[in-house]
């Protein structure tokens, strides 16, 4: 599933019936990366970035965000109003994501949710066919794995079953148990 481009995946979402996003699932891991993400997201409507004149205070978050995500090797999921940018996008590092629910966990077809880390909310998105849906879930479940094995919490990772049989498909990531203090050394 990895892509030799640095966006991955992008398409529109839906939020809810009336609010559709534009989100783009990208891994830049180097200066042009960035650089192709960038032109991906921005190009069609603000220009590309060589051939900006000026550079606004959203370029320089936007290139921040990017930038930070090439360093940390860390897959990014950016949440736009349209296919042609805008001035605020919304940037979320996976490594953010505490996990990931399924369209039978939320009883919701072409519907999958991200619960943010620190108990920040979720995010619902709801794709418009079932191939669009796990095409962006599976993409998801495999770009989150990697996330979380950067931060090495890849042994916290499991996939609820019931029976056997894969029901739900959540993703989730647990603290790791407590170690016990050392114990003294008896005199």
């Amino acid at each position: 599933m990895a892509s030799s481009s640095p966006v991955v995946l992008s398409g529109m979402l839906n939020l809810s019936r009336t609010n559709r996003k534009y989100v783009v699932l990208a891994q830049p891991r180097t200066p042009g990366d960035v650089e192709a993400v960038y032109n991906h997201v921005f190009g069609a409507h603000g220009g590309k970035l060589h051939e900006l004149t000026t550079v606004d205070s959203s370029v320089a978050s936007t290139l921040g965000n990017l930038t930070l995500a090439a360093v940390e090797n860390t897959p990014l999921l950016i949440m736009l109003t349209s296919r042609f940018g805008d001035s605020s996008p919304v940037f979320i590092p996976l490594t953010s994501i505490d996990a990931l629910k399924d369209e039978v966990e939320l009883q919701q077809a072409c519907t999958f949710a991200i619960e943010l880390t620190g108990n920040k909310g979720s995010i619902v998105l709801r794709a418009d066919s079932s191939t669009l849906y796990n095409e962006w879930f599976n993409h998801m479940v495999f770009f989150l794995e990697q996330a979380w094995e950067l931060q090495g919490q890849s042994d916290d990772l499991y996939l609820a079953s019931k029976n056997g049989r894969r029901l739900s498909r959540v993703i989730s990531w647990r603290p790791p148990p407590a170690k016990p203090a050392p114990a003294s050394a008896a005199v």
